[in-house]
């Protein structure tokens, strides 16, 4: 076997690794949940990994700042277990739970060597979120729908939302007919984003729209909005009345349940902040807010929920270096992406992927940041997926400047050897 189809063996099983970490394809299909295909997925994935060749340039990952954070976070859960308000819990989330989803993200970022690979693993990403707009679209029943056992309603709103701005930016740097692809699927996911009936995953959509329309470098302002207003046309016309009605709910948030009730979102983000700052160093334990939360309420007793925001859940339980970790992670990477924009934007024409990629990262991280107000979703696959692409871009930038400082050596050693011959 050589080594390009021992690397293209490596890729395949990394996309199927995306098809079943973050579209949950596995849930969709009946024949396929008793295979256990999470396990087959990574199994598969890791045995590649040992038996596929190494690139000769090959930058370390722990060069990268987002890389560091990660395991930072992975260490703050570890440490939170043995002062945990539920160590059973914590145990769980901090051994078993999210280490599978630190293993894929690593996996992501190491067996992507080029931007051929990369495209690729963003095509297996959009046709693993199109699946389940499909299973969404094409489902009977009324009212607030989803496809999937793990994601409710607002968390497939949130996984439309940061896949949106990847599909319009990567629709926008193609041509013929998979520009129109990238069309219909951007569509589709717009009609099933409407079957959610998600607010929060509404206002998140606001937010990427405003974010487009001032990064979208492709098109003039007067085809950014004529392109707007034909797509509110089109939302207005399929959102049925009791979509708006729901959505109207926003502008009136002082009747809203979550605003006044003892224990609607804003009572409880407030609680949760406090069980910060009450355990600054370790929080509540990993995973468990809901116990915290519940215990809080002392001998009186009260609820036990989550948290409906990722800031609030991460720090309540892992403190406020959970807290500050997190919002530098998703800083940082912002910075970076930005960064990367500015230095290619000079020749767009070379650096198509590069601007493009960088530019849908961000607006979905901006995404992320909006409907992540409103939901759990600190330790979500889907958000480590786009971190993961982020750090992906800086080791390929890294790789090429290896490269760069490696001809330059040559180069330099070459000078060296003719001086010395002439002197010889």
């Amino acid at each position: 076997m050589n080594v390009s189809t021992q690397n293209n063996m490596l890729l395949y099983g990394i996309m199927l690794l995306v098809l079943v970490y973050v579209a949950r394809i596995q849930e969709l299909f009946q024949f396929l949940i008793p295979l256990q295909l999470g396990k087959i997925a990574i199994l598969l994935a890791l045995t590649l990994l040992m038996v596929s060749p190494k690139p000769p340039m090959r930058a370390s990952l722990l060069k990268i700042p987002q890389v560091k954070m990660v395991l930072g976070i992975l260490a703050l859960c570890l440490i939170s277990v043995p002062f945990s308000v539920y160590q059973g819990q914590s145990f769980n989330h901090a051994v078993m739970g999210f280490p599978r989803t630190i293993l894929f993200f690593f996996l992501l970022i190491y067996a992507v060597n080029n931007f051929h690979d990369l495209r690729k693993l963003f095509w297996a990403f959009i046709f693993g979120v199109m699946i389940l707009a499909y299973f969404m679209i094409t489902a009977s029943g009324t009212g607030r729908l989803a496809a999937s056992a793990t994601y409710d309603p607002n968390d497939i709103a949130m996984l439309f939302v940061i896949t949106l701005p990847i599909v319009y930016f990567f629709m926008n740097s193609r041509k013929g007919p998979t520009k129109l692809v990238l069309m219909g699927i951007l569509l589709a996911l717009l009609f099933a984003f409407i079957l959610t009936g998600s607010r929060g995953g509404f206002i998140g959509l606001m937010v990427i729209t405003i974010f487009i329309l001032f990064m979208d470098k492709y098109r003039t302002w007067l085809t950014k909005i004529l392109v707007l207003g034909i797509a509110v046309l089109a939302f207005f016309q399929f959102a049925p009345e009791t979509y708006w009605e729901r959505i109207r709910t926003i502008t009136t948030y002082e009747e809203d349940y979550n605003y006044s009730a003892e224990y609607g979102r804003k009572a409880l983000w407030k609680r949760g902040m406090q069980m910060m700052m009450q355990n600054p160093l370790t929080g509540v334990g990993a995973a468990a807010f809901t116990t915290g939360l519940g215990l809080s309420y002392g001998e009186e007793g009260g609820k036990w929920l989550t948290a409906h925001n990722a800031f609030v859940q991460i720090g309540a339980e892992l403190g406020i270096g959970g807290f500050v970790l997190f919002i530098w992670l998703i800083a940082s990477s912002i910075r970076y992406l930005r960064r990367l924009r500015a230095k290619y934007a000079r020749q767009p024409g070379i650096f198509r992927d590069h601007l493009w990629m960088a530019t849908a990262l961000e607006v979905s991280l901006w995404g992320y940041v909006a409907t992540a107000m409103f939901l759990s979703a600190a330790y979500f696959v889907m958000f480590y997926f786009l971190i993961a692409m982020c750090c992906i871009l800086r080791k390929l930038e890294m790789q090429v400047e290896l490269q760069e400082q490696a001809q330059e050596n040559h180069s330099g050693l070459e000078t060296q050897l003719q001086i010395v011959g002439a002197r010889g």
